[in-house]
């Protein structure tokens, strides 16, 4: 028996195992005799990695479907917090104090301001709008009864529904005053989460936004810190925006209706400062109050209370937010509304009063995830 030469023998590993194609063969022989092949395991292996993928998708989805109410009031604790972290920056950088008493400064003062309004003027408010409750049925009784005296307000009166078919029975109301508590306790208890929310995130920005960081794969963390402060950005100065415009319809509105001699000028005042945080809606809500309230008696004066109120939202509109908000995003007055029509189909009133700030995210993050990220020399 001659041996073969050593050319012709298999080379060897180190360990004393074949090397070469037998290494690492394509195919395994189970204990039932079956050939079980890589590829054919890999098709399966790529099904089960997509289910389970687009089921925590879906999964994720359905989450925030069911929390979106408490996601918005998450998100409204946000806006506060960057409000007061603005405002408290701006006191610690002009006093030149610690940026914690600074934040206590501010919170003081708000609560004592509030507290001082709450004293002084709080029952005369309670009382306006108590009597703003009375006179809006009356005034639009009166209403009907002017439109009866004429041929097409007949026909208007005769066309619109009878008062029994949709005012609510004794058990109605019950079940409504019922529902009306629990909707008030859920906003309470929602305000001060929003609150308890802003303070704390107020307090230490930098340690929630490095928490927010960790959650980031490190090679996109660049990218990520520059869309927040993007986001902060631009949240900062339409609040600011908002905030000027709040006060600037506030009192162009009180001083024109207590020119115009309209009853309850200062709460209709105040509600129209209030609503201007909700464009396009809350300029009309605002405005529909007075000139319901003053147009079964004095139709000039209503047609000169819209007059008024035209005006007011026309220069902040054109003068006031322009001017505030150039250093933030400019939202599109349609893109706004759509927002909020879908917000108040899926949420509900506080969808459409955060439409607004929730667009001007999605700006931001559209116009950075349509950017290209700036290439990084690596060191």
């Amino acid at each position: 028996m001659t041996t073969p030469p050593l050319s012709a023998r298999p080379p060897a590993s180190s360990k004393g195992h074949r090397v070469g194609a037998e290494q690492h063969p394509p195919f395994r022989e189970g204990g039932d005799g079956a050939i079980h092949t890589n590829a054919a395991r890999a098709p399966v292996a790529r099904t089960v990695a997509t289910v389970v993928t687009a089921g925590m998708a879906l999964g994720g989805l359905a989450a925030i479907w069911v929390a979106r109410r408490e996601i918005l009031v998450l998100f409204a604790g946000v806006l506060l917090a960057i409000l007061l972290a603005t405002v408290t920056d701006a006191v610690a950088s002009r006093l030149r104090i610690r940026r914690g008493w600074a934040l206590a400064g501010v919170l003081l003062t708000v609560a004592g301001t509030l507290t001082l309004g709450l004293t002084l003027r709080g029952p005369a408010v309670v009382e306006q709008l108590g009597a703003l409750q009375d006179a809006l049925p009356r005034s639009v009784a009166e209403l009907g009864e002017e439109l009866a005296k004429t041929a097409w307000g007949r026909w208007v009166v005769a066309s619109a529904p009878r008062a029994d078919t949709w005012l609510p029975s004794f058990a109605d109301m019950l079940t409504q005053a019922r529902g009306a508590i629990t909707t008030s306790l859920s906003l309470i208890v929602a305000l001060v989460i929003a609150i308890a929310i802003g303070i704390f995130v107020a307090a230490e920005p930098a340690r929630y936004r490095d928490g927010v960081l960790r959650l980031v794969p490190m090679r996109h963390q660049a990218r990520v810190t520059d869309i927040l402060a993007a986001v902060g950005h631009n949240l900062r100065w339409w609040l600011v925006a908002r905030a000027v415009s709040m006060l600037a319809v506030g009192v162009m509105v009180t001083a024109g209706l207590l020119v115009l001699r309209v009853p309850l000028a200062g709460t209709l005042g105040v509600l129209a400062a209030l609503l201007t945080f909700v464009p396009n809606v809350g300029p009309i809500v605002s405005a529909i109050l007075p000139i319901l309230l003053v147009l079964p008696t004095a139709p000039p004066r209503a047609l000169a209370v819209g007059l008024l109120f035209l005006g007011v939202h026309g220069i902040e509109g054109f003068v006031v937010s322009p001017l505030v908000e150039r250093r933030a995003v400019q939202l599109p007055p349609a893109l706004t509304l759509a927002v909020q029509v879908l917000m108040a189909t899926l949420v509900g009133g506080i969808g459409i009063a955060m439409a607004a700030p929730v667009t001007v995210v999605g700006v931001v993050l559209a116009h950075h995830f349509g950017t290209a990220p700036p290439e990084r020399s690596a060191d």
